[in-house]
């Protein structure tokens, strides 16, 4: 999920509302999806890519440390 300007006009995949050129908003890579920059799927997937992160990082250091890491 990027943030970038949009260049074209186009609508959010979630809510349906008009996306403009030169507006700033949400694009999928993956499902090549563009959403508005209020929409809840891009937001709520950020904070989850983000523990996801976290959570393997932490289990990276788990193992490297053997068990004696945490935050």
């Amino acid at each position: 999920m990027k943030k970038i300007t949009a260049k074209f006009n186009s609508f959010c995949a979630e809510t349906s509302k008009m996306l403009k050129k030169g507006d700033t908003i949400y694009f999928d890579t993956n499902t090549r999806k563009a959403y508005h920059i209020t929409a809840s799927i891009p937001n709520k997937r950020l904070t989850d890519d983000g523990a996801y992160v976290r959570a393997q990082e932490d289990a990276y250091w788990d193992n490297a440390t053997g068990g004696y890491y945490s935050r």
